[in-house]
């Protein structure tokens, strides 16, 4: 193997990185020579420190320098609260987090090669972008910039990216969207291109097409709206951390746009079906690890009348999934007014919504 690994550790846990790593070329980096590092060519970075702190705050030299590094965070025990400090890791490139066991040390080189090969040994880990269509002449900019941006993810870290486009009453014809979508955007060779598939799926309605695709995480994207590419990629990062089954990534600024469009007496409602710990605001990105689109998606019904994320958040909670809210940035496009709600309907969607039966619930 000829991928370079780059090791920063404090040797609190006496780990044999040589041994372990030696089929490939690794270099060590003393943690008092980090400020001088100015360029970063590794393929990959393995931090260790005892204090998570450390860890996180070397992440970020590093991310300072190289956005796109995947870095191996090694840990001894994942508290919670340690999932969400990764969070503060800045940049766009994968995160692993690995919790060292002393008996397993050949973990290393399996979360290693999943770092550089995100496709190594895991049979079903495509990370699907779903893109609902419902008007291509509207919609087309933000889709061309959000497959751009994709194009640079794929190239510079996840080669397992696939986006789903999903007709939704959309009358314009979904395969001259694609050619033009694939003539405008700017592949730098075949392998790229043939990497950033843009999956047609013609449904009856969204969640036909929703339960149609088999992915490790599923990323329903709202393409009125414009993104910031580190957000897909921290929803990511996250749910391949392993702790949280769902992920809300949500505007914190979007108090105005609840003034408008949420009465004070549809409040209590909706705070009923969320789960502990979240917040209704607006929403832009809702990703799923398997065993939650799975679960969820067999129990969504077309006709509750609900919004959709609204579903998946009361569905998320009463099989007991962990839901985490992220605050992200979008831009929404300013000719698409949102649709009030009607306090009647609202009532009578949640109520319908609540004689949802699950079958066995779900401890996660």
């Amino acid at each position: 193997m000829n991928e370079k690994i780059l090791i920063i550790t404090d040797n609190y846990r006496k780990i044999n990185f040589s041994s372990l790593l030696s089929l490939y070329s690794t270099d060590f980096i003393n943690p008092d020579q980090l400020n001088s590092l100015r360029i970063l060519n590794y393929d990959a970075a393995i931090i260790d420190f005892k204090e998570p702190a450390k860890n996180i705050e070397t992440s970020n030299i590093l991310r300072s320098i190289n956005s796109w590094l995947p870095i191996l965070v090694i840990t001894d025990f994942a508290f919670p609260d340690e999932y969400l400090d990764f969070m503060n890791i800045h940049g766009y490139g994968q995160i692993k987090m690995l919790i060292w066991r002393e008996n397993y040390p050949e973990e290393i080189i399996k979360y290693i090669q999943c770092l550089i090969h995100p496709g190594y040994a895991d049979a079903k880990s495509e990370i699907a972008l779903v893109l609902p269509i419902y008007d291509a002449k509207s919609q087309y900019n933000n889709l061309l910039s959000l497959i751009e941006n994709v194009n640079i993810l794929i190239e510079k870290s996840l080669n397992n990216i696939y986006i789903y486009l999903v007709n939704i009453n959309c009358e314009n014809n979904i395969e001259n969207l694609i050619n033009k979508i694939e003539k405008d955007t700017d592949f730098n060779n075949d392998t790229i291109k043939s990497q950033i598939k843009l999956v047609y799926r013609k449904a009856d309605n969204y969640l036909d097409a929703l339960r149609s695709i088999d992915s490790q995480i599923m990323i329903l994207i709202d393409t009125y709206k414009q993104y910031n590419i580190s957000d897909i990629s921290k929803i990511v990062n996250i749910l391949k951390l392993g702790y949280f089954d769902m992920i809300i990534g949500s505007n914190s600024k979007s108090d105005e746009y609840l003034k408008n469009n949420i009465n004070i007496m549809e409040k209590p409602l909706i705070n009923s079906l969320l789960p502990e710990g979240i917040t209704y605001l607006e929403n832009g990105l809702i990703g799923m690890n398997a065993a939650a689109s799975n679960y969820i998606l067999s129990l969504l019904k077309q006709d509750t009348g609900t919004p959709i994320d609204l579903e998946l958040l009361y569905i998320s909670k009463l099989l007991k999934f962990r839901v985490l809210q992220i605050q992200i940035d979008f831009i929404q496009k300013e000719n698409i007014v949102p649709i009030k709600t009607n306090s009647l309907s609202l009532i009578k969607s949640i109520r319908k919504l609540k004689g949802l039966k699950v079958s066995k619930v779900k401890s996660a």
